[in-house]
């Protein structure tokens, strides 16, 4: 966690856009594997601005993925299943795997 704040700051002040996209993405995924649903649905309203500030499609799809995982676990199944299809379904409209 410490690694991925580090890198995300480090990009950050470099103002790299894919690297503080890329650092978020990271910095998300670990909360995650934590198991840390308030952090990631926190972290995921980031992610969201940020790729909607910058045009990220991919971003913007893994932010609704990791929204809905929280969400499903925060006790809000229905939203969470249905954000989680959607992020899944403009990733594959986008190409992503």
């Amino acid at each position: 966690l410490q690694a991925a704040n580090s890198s995300l700051k480090f990009a950050e002040s470099l103002q790299h856009t894919g690297s503080i996209g890329h650092g978020r993405d990271i910095e998300i995924m670990v909360h995650r594997y934590r198991g840390d649903p308030t952090t990631v649905l926190n972290r995921a309203e980031t992610m969201s601005a940020f790729a909607q500030q910058t045009g990220s499609h991919d971003l913007a799809a893994k932010a609704k993925i990791f929204r809905g995982w929280a969400l499903s676990w925060l006790g809000e199944a229905d939203d969470g299943v249905r954000l989680t299809h959607e992020g899944l379904d403009s990733q594959r409209a986008i190409g992503t795997q």
